[in-house]
């Protein structure tokens, strides 16, 4: 079963352009994601993440946990297309929908891909569609 890569042409992506409306679920899956930060002079190189993988099953919602430090928020980033390689940090990752391979980076992926950071201010009086919908548009 070999995966199918989308491309930009590719209309799958391009079913739902208001990332508000709703839609039918996907499964997000990733593996393979590493982050390493680049050493100064002598310094090694530093792995952030390495080796990451997880699973969203389509219509779920995933909570990522762990200690401060641990690299979730960098893990959510890379999924969500706020992160690529630039500078001193290096970014590998296999990230899919439905498992067709896609780069979190692509603007088209990046509507179909968030998270609600912790921080995130949000009324207490929200039903979580709601706060999640608000924090998106943000």
């Amino acid at each position: 079963n070999n995966p199918r890569v989308l491309d930009r042409e590719d209309s799958e992506l391009d079913k739902h352009d208001d990332p508000f409306a709703p839609r039918e679920g996907k499964t997000l899956t990733w593996t393979k994601i590493h982050m390493t930060l680049a050493g100064k002079g002598e310094e090694s190189e530093r792995k952030l993440l390495d080796n990451v993988w997880g699973e969203v099953p389509e219509k779920q919602t995933t909570a990522v946990m762990g200690p401060s430090g641990a690299g979730k928020t960098s893990l959510l980033n890379i999924l969500a297309g706020r992160a690529s390689t630039h500078g001193r940090i290096k970014i590998e990752s296999d990230v899919r929908l439905n498992n067709y391979s896609v780069d979190p980076t692509n603007i088209k992926v990046r509507k179909l891909i968030a998270f609600v950071a912790q921080d995130d201010s949000l009324q207490v009086t929200s039903t979580p569609r709601e706060a999640i919908r608000f924090s998106a548009k943000l």
